[in-house]
């Protein structure tokens, strides 16, 4: 049974302005077409390829949007499950449409069994990479900030091509946990005592990403948090200062307007 037929079947449909809408379903004897709505500026990640870095506005924009859309599948009680750029599709209007369904699942439904391969590896929670097996809203969270990292550098922030090589890059860069940062840390089925003991260095994350200025770093280190019943909420990420003043339909213009004006 396709994801959309679960969600019918419970009376939830997934319908929102920065949500890309499922049009229809075309089933024949070996196969299931899904339609959807049709976005014409493509998804970011080949977007990205065209432009390299973007304005600070406009990451600004991008992840107002998310986040807003996002927030409304959390209040549903949705979880996305694997957020990648190429997941996240541009309309001409300055719209950012989320994408790709195929993941999601509701966090108490006797369907939704609880996974950790689930989502792009490299954006990848380390609750999940260290055994839990979890159903939370705080897994997009933390993918998130992978994009908002991603944003600012064209470039994944971890590039690892394992769970383990994954783990370290994050602990390099994030510190290894402490007792104090996150309590359950040591008693997390994969948890070793022979991983490496690193110090946390947000100076080299705020640097890789100072085109979005200290409030922009100050949210990314609060989605970054690996304690994961702390981590930002949806609903906390817009209230932060880094996105005083901006609202939906302010998010799509500033997008409507530098397309037309050739800036990107």
């Amino acid at each position: 049974m396709s994801w959309i037929n679960i969600l019918k079947k419970y009376g939830i449909q997934i319908e929102h302005e920065l949500c890309q809408s499922h049009i229809d379903q075309i089933c024949t004897r070996e196969s299931l077409y899904l339609v959807y709505e049709y976005c014409d500026k493509r998804d970011i990640e080949r977007f990205m390829v065209l432009n390299e870095l973007l304005p600070a506005i406009v990451i600004q924009s991008f992840m107002f949007q998310l986040l807003t859309g996002l927030n409304y599948l959390h209040q549903r009680l949705l979880l996305h499950g694997d957020l990648q750029l190429k997941h996240l599709l541009i309309k001409s209007n300055g719209k950012l449409k989320i994408a790709d369904f195929s993941q999601t699942r509701h966090l108490y439904w006797p369907q939704s069994i609880q996974t950790r391969n689930i989502g792009c590896l490299q954006n990848r929670c380390p609750e999940l990479i260290l055994g839990q097996l979890t159903n939370s809203t705080s897994i997009d969270i933390w993918s998130v900030a992978c994009l908002l990292a991603q944003l600012c550098q064209n470039s994944k922030l971890f590039k690892a091509e394992t769970e383990i090589e994954l783990l370290f890059q994050i602990f390099s860069i994030l510190g290894t946990p402490t007792d104090k940062q996150w309590p359950n840390f040591k008693h997390m089925p994969y948890y070793s005592q022979q991983f490496p003991q690193w110090i946390r260095r947000d100076d080299l994350l705020c640097d890789l990403t100072k085109i979005i200025g200290s409030q922009g770093c100050d949210l990314l280190l609060k989605l970054f948090i690996y304690d994961p019943k702390y981590r930002l909420t949806t609903n906390q990420a817009l209230k932060h200062p880094y996105f005083q003043n901006m609202d939906s339909i302010q998010a799509s213009n500033i997008f409507k307007t530098l397309n037309q004006t050739s800036q990107i």
